[in-house]
């Protein structure tokens, strides 16, 4: 849904964009916000901030914008993948979270033609559109491929663990995927010797392999504090409230 949200700025006609249930809820005023930025009308057709909205078709040229993505990195997603086609040239993405899925978004633009050079600059990320080969005759017709998801893999990789078994997985660690370091969450639970103590995970890098590490963690006989979980109550549930209530 927000990657549509951004898509409608390459379009000149008007748009409504709805959805139900928990995505009503989902927030979106950070990504509306940028989109103004560039000219675009976006009217909310039920509750403020939230779909469903309507985007008007107008919209300007503009070179740089700013977009708060404190509650999603998805918002600079949004924008990135259009963002050749728009004019804007630097994009500054305001208290970043879940960066590692900007380095995916970044991978696969790249094999588009389009270049994207990221510069941290204390808990912004300053994103410049570099280069713009997105409409080269190279990149129509061609075939991409996708990697295997880590994210799905976590599952398979606990029970490895759990039930010393194996499993015959085709995942690539050459790629941009945060959750590839899962393995390394699950060699820190299970050499944990240290039973009167609490492990700290940091979970920041990785929140949906989060939910795999908190079942492998309450299956072990000490406690442990899981950190960097701001983001999970925003997705397609309160992912934190349904883990607890588990």
């Amino acid at each position: 849904t927000r990657f549509v949200i951004g898509l409608s700025l390459l379009f000149d006609f008007d748009i409504k964009i709805t959805a139900n249930g928990k995505m009503l809820e989902r927030p979106i005023k950070d990504l509306i916000d940028a989109i103004v930025q560039f000219g675009k009308k976006v009217e909310y057709l039920g509750k403020e901030n939230f779909l469903p909205i309507r985007v008007f078709g107008t919209r300007k040229l503009v070179k740089n914008i700013e977009v708060d993505c404190s509650k999603s990195s998805q918002f600079l997603t949004a924008i990135l993948l259009v963002a050749s086609h728009t004019g804007v040239r630097q994009i500054v993405a305001k208290n970043i979270v879940s960066k590692t899925y900007i380095n995916i978004t970044k991978d696969v633009l790249k094999k588009f033609g389009v270049d994207v050079k990221l510069i941290k600059k204390n808990s912004d990320l300053i994103c410049e559109i570099v280069s713009n080969n997105s409409t080269n005759s190279n990149t129509i017709n061609r075939n991409i491929e996708a990697e295997a998801d880590w994210s799905a893999a976590t599952y398979f990789l606990a029970l490895e663990r759990f039930f010393n078994v194996k499993f015959d997985m085709k995942l690539s660690k050459k790629n941009s995927q945060g959750d590839r370091k899962f393995g390394r969450i699950l060699d820190k639970i299970y050499s944990f010797d240290d039973k009167k103590n609490v492990l700290t995970l940091n979970m920041k890098t990785m929140p949906d392999a989060a939910l795999t590490a908190i079942v492998v963690c309450a299956l072990q006989s000490f406690k442990t504090k899981i950190i960097g979980l701001e983001t999970l109550k925003n997705k397609e549930c309160d992912r934190l409230k349904a883990m607890h209530d588990e």
